[in-house]
């Protein structure tokens, strides 16, 4: 997967984890997310985010991920190497 197959907006998951990840922006080799916690429905609202953004760098979007389509949302499963 690619920086540029992500768009502000997408939705992921981490398979090993379940966690959900919404993409808050997209740069030339990093794409910046926030985690999808179903807490308060105002930490969604930004930015700036009243939440911690992850980077993922071309490393972490290298791994194997696939395309799930299911309520309309294109969703990734990104399944992360073990990194040394």
């Amino acid at each position: 997967m690619k920086v540029t197959d992500f768009k502000i907006g997408d939705r992921f998951r981490v398979e090993d984890t379940n966690d959900v990840f919404i993409v808050t922006d997209v740069g030339s080799r990093v794409v910046v997310t926030i985690k999808e916690t179903g807490e308060d429905p105002r930490n969604l609202i930004g930015p700036p985010y009243s939440i911690v953004e992850m980077v993922w760098d071309e490393f972490d979007l290298g791994a194997d991920i696939e395309i799930i389509k299911g309520d309309g949302i294109k969703r990734f499963v990104v399944n992360l190497p073990p990194r040394s």
